[in-house]
């Protein structure tokens, strides 16, 4: 066996639990350690791990503690031995941790007990330098317990990939065959061939003449693929052929079809036939109307004016020479109308219509319409155009009737001349001056008669309320107030008090700063002890720790 280094290194103690190194290959592991720095007031923590299965949890195996100068004949400190045959991560793992005096630098060393072996001699010999390190030469005397003597000549194609016999190397070794008989019959030793007799296609005699494979046109695999028979001559056709898409030329057609035929036509002198909006009625395009080429101006003129005119679903009237016999029951724009019998029953006439009655001169005087009236509400503003109305447009008696409804000058001239004595009847007043009807306000004198009233209780309180000064009166707390004051400072939290601006500056030195130093989070480093805030992150204070590693230790505590 060998003892092989698996790490080393020097660790700087800082207080807390430091890992030297975490074996996790198969072996037995020692740690060791040189202990020359350690001095008074040092105690140092050595710990070993281990996990005892694939895929477990690594323990604390075990764990000794030094304690100050270590004797100069066991400055070098050996752990037990641990044997691991697992490959875990953090299968095997040492630590130390200084826990009391300055931090000091500690050489230390894992070794593994390695069962590896070196052979260098077998049977008493000496064991030949290997072709290939790490595997040795063997030389084979026996090949399945029989004697390799009889072996006189090795194939140099032994061990490698390529077969034997064969025409090439590497990718392109092939193997050599020679057919001599197929079936037992003799192959033909003409050109460089293979002939085949084929007696059977698919199970079933072939049926084709010497030579020739014989096909069936029924179990043609794509019988829709397009086949170029040119130069083939087509005797008879004894079936009816059920679809001709397209024939582009017929030659020496001997024998026409004398009947009717149904055809489906797909093309029309060379163009596809567009498909008919309605089945069995082909759409056309009319070119020519009785043999002269028909032309409308403009393209869509003819089928535009077609739907136009005919689109009413049961006409009634009749054309002649273009005058219309039948009644027009609506006609939306009309360019000049003769003989307009019958006018508009209903709606408004059209802007323009309006401008020609606006600029004719009336052949007759509109009467009275006895009888008509007008809705309430009927006439407004709106309905009357700027200077529609004027004096010439009213009658004399219609004038009166609107002056009737007016205010008269003596009405007018009353409210003009409103007296005081009026105005004050009107608001409720009942004489002249206001200062005579509304109090006076209180004198000083007033004001001092009437705090001589009220009760000394009351402008005791007054008073004590106007001279009171937080610094110097004393105020007087009941039992239960008290304790309700004392329980909100005692359950007061670390984080409220770090973010008030009240009091003095956040130390150690102070009620809060002895509360932190028990309830947040203090941390040592070497000898030099911190205190933190409520958040655990934000350092309160540093004070320094003294030790003695003599001292008694302190186990409990128990006030009386």
């Amino acid at each position: 066996m060998t003892i092989v280094t698996y790490a080393t290194g020097t660790t700087t103690t800082d207080g807390t639990e430091q890992f030297l190194s975490s074996p996790n290959v198969a072996g037995k592991f020692q740690l060791q350690t040189d202990l020359n720095a350690m001095a008074t007031g040092n105690a140092l923590v050595f710990t070993a791990y281990q996990m005892a299965i694939a895929g477990g949890t690594t323990r604390k195996l075990w764990t000794y503690t030094l304690y100050g100068a270590q004797p100069a004949n066991a400055l070098i400190v050996l752990s037990a031995w641990i044997a691991n045959s697992l490959t875990d991560t953090n299968a095997v793992r040492f630590s130390i941790q200084l826990t009391f005096g300055s931090n000091i630098a500690i050489p230390w060393k894992v070794v593994n007990d390695d069962a590896t072996a070196d052979t260098v001699k077998w049977n008493g010999t000496a064991v030949a330098s290997p072709a290939t390190a790490g595997i040795p030469d063997v030389n084979a005397k026996n090949v399945n317990n029989v004697a390799a003597t009889s072996v006189t000549t090795i194939n140099a194609n032994l061990g490698t990939t390529q077969p034997q016999n064969f025409t090439g190397t590497g990718a392109s070794a092939l193997v050599k065959v020679d057919v001599t008989d197929i079936a037992t019959a003799a192959v033909a030793t003409g050109s460089a061939q293979l002939g085949v007799n084929v007696v059977n296609i698919a199970g079933g005699a072939s049926q084709g003449a010497a030579g020739y494979v014989g096909t069936d046109q029924s179990k043609i695999a794509s019988p829709t693929t397009t086949v170029d028979l040119s130069g083939t001559t087509i005797k008879n056709v004894d079936n009816a052929i059920a679809n001709v898409t397209l024939v582009a030329t017929t030659t020496n057609l001997t024998n026409p079809p004398t009947g009717p035929t149904a055809a489906n036509v797909t093309q029309w002198s060379g163009g596809t036939v567009p498909a008919p909006g309605v089945t069995g009625v082909p759409i056309v395009d009319i070119k020519y109307l009785l043999g002269t080429i028909f032309t409308e101006g403009a393209a869509g003129r003819l089928a535009a004016g077609i739907i136009k005119f005919f689109n009413i679903a049961s006409p009634a009237a009749t054309m002649d020479h273009g005058i219309l016999t039948d009644t027009v029951t609506t006609t939306t724009t009309a360019t000049t109308a003769t003989n307009l019998t019958n006018a508009p029953t209903a709606g408004d006439f059209n802007a323009t219509m309006k401008t020609s009655l606006n600029a004719a001169t009336p052949a007759v005087t509109v009467s009275d319409k006895t009888g008509f009236g007008l809705v309430d509400g009927a006439i407004t503003a709106a309905k009357f155009g700027t200077d529609a109305i004027d004096a010439n447009a009213l009658k004399a008696d219609a004038v009166m009737e609107i002056q009737t409804g007016l205010a008269t000058a003596a009405s007018i001239a009353a409210l003009n001349n409103l007296s005081q004595a009026n105005i004050r009847s009107a608001v409720g007043l009942a004489t002249a001056n206001l200062d005579t009807q509304l109090d006076a306000m209180p004198t000083n004198a007033e004001l001092a008669t009437a705090l001589a009233g009220a009760d000394d209780a009351t402008l005791a309180a007054i008073t004590a309320l106007h001279n009171f000064d937080p610094a110097t009166t004393n105020v007087t707390l009941s039992a239960a107030q008290a304790a309700t004051l004392a329980d909100i400072i005692l359950r007061r939290s670390m984080a409220h008090i770090e973010a008030s601006l009240d009091g003095d500056t956040l130390t150690d030195r102070s009620l809060y700063g002895a509360a932190a130093a028990l309830a947040n989070k203090v941390s040592k480093s070497g000898s030099t002890v911190t205190t933190y805030r409520s958040d655990d992150t934000t350092a309160l204070a540093t004070w320094a720790l003294a030790t003695d590693s003599g001292a008694d230790p302190i186990v409990g505590k128990d006030p009386a």
